[in-house]
């Protein structure tokens, strides 16, 4: 090291990343043209204030990875104008660094200011007063230095060019503030503070660049705000333990399509919104949250079996994971969520019986797993659900939270939006067998939706027993047998279709019944009725207006030979357009005319279609 101490004329001296050892040799402090010295990871000790003190054309100074000991005082920089990078972390306990005592101001204006790992301000643990002076920083590391006091939020206002700012594992309060203006910060690592508030709602539009986001192991409370989901650019965001509620924007992964990396856990007290993304492969381990009460992540491209990750919830009241892929059974585990209210599996591939563990979440009041390949019988023990329109979700209804409209108005049916459906959908799967009759024991359901499946046998006269109902599909089965009279009880009855079955007899027109349309029945050649303009009696044809099913099956009964028609058809076609032809060939005018009508139709197709009066063929 001495042999340098000779190069008077020396600008840059790089020596990291070797082994040298012991004291700074003091004649270093002699090169008075230094501008660069980087002596990061090596093994050098002792105290190095007195030979950076005489470095005063010092401009990028790297010290870190060292053993130095002894006591540092940032006050000896203060003369060093031409210095822009500082970096210095503690290889030892040995080294203290003050930068508060003796008062000083600063010359320079720093770019780079790194002090990691440092026993910064020992006595105060202040964060460095002369960065109130500073306006150009580009990257600011103060992290592991145990510091204390209100956040610095003034850093951000005042660095208009900040792009790293890593205050993280310090014992910072308060609140996080934004800057006045649209920042260009890349990186944000503020964990491990105990910093408090909410998220402010302006956060992803004034800090629109943020590549990489850790906010974890704070007091954050409130909702995730929305307008993070302007910030298209991450790559990883963890907002792992905090006190977040309400849902997480399904924006944020909707637009953040980079993002490779989300930490949520031990997180938000009420809700979880990833619904209408682009998610796919396996369902993540992350929902792990006894305080997590909805899960959404329905409209997805998940797939896999529905993961045990779930039964770790219990305090679960709604999950949804309709509309993805989905595959294997529904888990026996099912009954370990007692707390659920709305349960909906629909539009997977799931496979195999509907397990008896079902029956067991007796709270449950929307249960939809239509659009599977479910098989077998439906469970009798269905009885022993509450399925009530009136069963609560909790102390969330006390609460300012962004609950999905569709849970709170949700119709599993039809697709509009009527009052809050107590039902069981479990249309479109492979179904067989006898409706079990105790499902006439679910007095308070709304709605029933068996269509689409292979059931057979009758009607069971038990559903006269669901007073409440106001909605029940059966079409596209196999059922037989008539329509039970004692269902004119159904007072609240508004949809009935029995359509597609093998059922017979007549038709019931008393109560609500009066109200059905043929559309109803339809496919059922068995039933008669005036609504269905087919009488009872086989000797007689009502004098009834005949639907328009019926009288297209007259008009072919009427023997109308097709052969003959198309033979016709053809015939009038070619001789249209062969005098067209002569007469285009005799007549100019007409002929000119054609043209200019043929060439007006390429305009405006094109105009309409292509947005351009250019028909490229």
């Amino acid at each position: 090291m001495v042999g340098f101490c000779g190069l008077k004329s020396l600008v840059k001296l790089g020596l990291s990343n070797n082994h040298f050892s012991g004291p700074l040799p003091q004649c270093l402090g002699n090169l008075s043209n230094l501008r660069y010295l980087d002596l990061s990871s090596n093994k050098f000790s002792g105290n190095m204030q007195s030979v950076v003190s005489k470095l005063t054309s010092i401009k990028r100074l790297l010290l870190s990875g060292n053993k130095f000991e002894g006591l540092f005082s940032f006050s000896v920089l203060a003369n060093h104008s031409k210095l822009e990078m500082f970096q210095l972390s503690s290889g030892g306990s040995k080294l203290e660094v003050e930068t508060e005592n003796p008062t000083w101001f600063p010359t320079f204006q720093l770019k780079i200011f790194h002090m990691s790992e440092c026993h910064l301000n020992v006595r105060t643990r202040k964060i460095p007063s002369f960065l109130l002076y500073q306006h150009g920083m580009l990257s600011i590391d103060l992290s592991h230095s145990k510091l204390v006091g209100e956040f610095p939020s003034w850093i951000l206002q005042n660095n208009s060019r900040l792009q790293v700012m890593n205050l993280m594992n310090n014992s910072l309060r308060g609140t996080f503030q934004l800057p006045n203006f649209n920042h260009n910060l890349v990186k944000l690592e503020i964990s491990n503070n105990n910093i408090t508030g909410q998220l402010p709602k302006e956060f992803g539009l004034v800090l629109s660049n943020l590549v990489y986001i850790n906010i974890s192991r704070n007091s954050f409370h409130g909702i995730v705000p929305f307008s993070i989901g302007e910030v298209r650019g991450l790559l990883l965001m963890d907002l792992s333990n905090n006190n977040f509620s309400g849902a997480l924007p399904g924006s944020m992964l909707g637009n953040c399509t980079d993002l490779n990396a989300l930490y949520l856990s031990n997180n938000f007290s009420g809700m979880i919104d990833l619904s209408e993304n682009c998610l796919s492969g396996s369902m993540p381990s992350c929902f792990d949250s006894s305080s997590l009460r909805f899960l959404f992540l329905q409209k997805n491209s998940l797939s896999g079996s529905i993961p045990y990750v779930l039964p770790r919830n219990p305090n679960l009241m709604a999950l949804d994971l309709r509309d993805n892929k989905f595959t294997g059974n529904i888990p026996s585990w099912i009954n370990q969520l007692s707390q659920l209210r709305v349960l909906s599996l629909a539009g997977n591939a799931l496979q195999g019986h509907i397990p008896n563990q079902l029956c067991q979440l007796r709270d449950v009041h929307i249960m939809d797993l239509s659009r599977n390949a479910l098989f077998g019988s439906i469970p009798s023990c269905f009885n022993n659900m509450s399925f009530s329109k009136n069963a609560s979700f909790g102390d969330l209804e006390d609460h300012n939270f962004s609950v999905p409209f569709e849970v709170w108005r949700y119709n599993i049916y039809k697709g509009d939006i009527i009052n809050l459906v107590a039902g069981i959908d479990l249309s479109c799967n492979d179904l067989t067998g006898h409706i079990p009759q105790e499902i006439g024991d679910l007095h308070e359901i709304l709605s029933l939706n068996l269509s689409h499946n292979h059931l057979s046998g009758f009607i069971p006269v038990s559903f006269s027993n669901l007073k409440s109902l106001e909605s029940l599909d059966l079409s596209y089965n196999n059922l037989s047998g008539e329509i039970p009279n004692q269902l004119v009880e159904l007072n609240f009855l508004e949809i009935f279709d029995v359509s597609y079955n093998n059922l017979s007899g007549k038709i019931l027109d008393k109560g609500q019944f009066e109200t059905f349309v043929e559309s109803s029945y339809r496919g059922n050649p068995g039933l008669c009725g005036p609504t269905i303009y087919r009488s009872c009696n086989a000797s007689q044809v009502l004098a009834t207006p005949l639907s328009n099913d019926t009288k297209l099956e007259e008009e072919d009964g009427d023997g109308i030979d097709m052969v003959w028609f198309y033979w016709s058809f053809s015939a009038s076609y070619v001789t249209i357009l062969f005098i067209l032809i002569v007469i285009l060939c005799i007549n100019r005018h007409w002929r000119m005319y054609w043209f200019y009508l043929v060439d007006a139709c390429i305009y405006f197709i094109s105009i309409r279609l292509f947005g351009t009066d250019c028909l490229c063929v």
